[in-house]
């Protein structure tokens, strides 16, 4: 009998003001063919940490350690440097800090051994990777890890993976913002976080 398991994302989530703005991007798009359109409390604006199966019985633990977490991090106020687009996807990328970079360290240190393998589309996506990426799926079930590390806010994927031009965007300076919690989310597909299981403030 298999573990029962969840396709998850542990994540960083903006205030409101930056949520809003993600929202109202992803909605000015929407009339070119998306897969999906950013809503506030149904496909959450967030910055992903680390995506994994997790097995059911380990929320709690896991939620622990989300709990540990914050208590020693404060918020996150992270510059956007540009729009990045990928495989029909448009994002806000935003700039590594070494505190970014350690908290995701930890998350992933913690919670890799209470995952429950991978993801079926990562069983696919391991098949065609290599190098750094191929040994991050084997170690963490996870390429975007540590070096691969990419800290963006997606705002939608397209149906198609032409480049569009983002002059009509928000200036990129202007989704500079503030990340204020931690949360554990329920995936789903095109990486989108579709229920909130359990978030925590960070420390002020």
């Amino acid at each position: 009998m298999m573990t029962e398991s969840l396709n998850c994302n542990i994540v960083l989530l903006p205030r409101g003001d930056l949520a809003g703005k993600a929202i109202a991007i992803s909605h000015s798009l929407e009339s070119e063919g998306v897969y999906f359109t950013l809503e506030d409390g149904v496909l959450y604006p967030h910055l992903s940490l680390y995506m994994f199966e997790l097995k059911l019985a380990n929320v709690d633990a896991i939620s622990d350690i989300l709990k540990r977490l914050a208590a020693r991090y404060s918020e996150f106020n992270l510059e956007a440097h540009r729009y990045g687009q990928y495989a029909g996807y448009i994002e806000a990328e935003y700039l590594r800090t070494s505190m970014l970079d350690t908290l995701q360290d930890e998350v992933i240190a913690t919670v890799n051994p209470l995952r429950n393998g991978l993801r079926q589309k990562d069983v696919e996506r391991m098949e065609r990777a290599e190098g750094l990426e191929l040994e991050n799926f084997q170690k963490y079930g996870y390429p975007y890890a540590y070096a691969l590390f990419r800290p963006h806010i997606t705002f939608t994927r397209f149906l198609t993976s032409d480049t569009r031009p983002t002059d009509g965007l928000l200036p990129i300076s202007e989704l500079d913002g503030s990340f204020d919690r931690i949360a554990l989310c329920a995936g789903s597909d095109n990486g989108t976080c579709v229920r909130v299981i359990k978030e925590y403030e960070l420390y002020k």
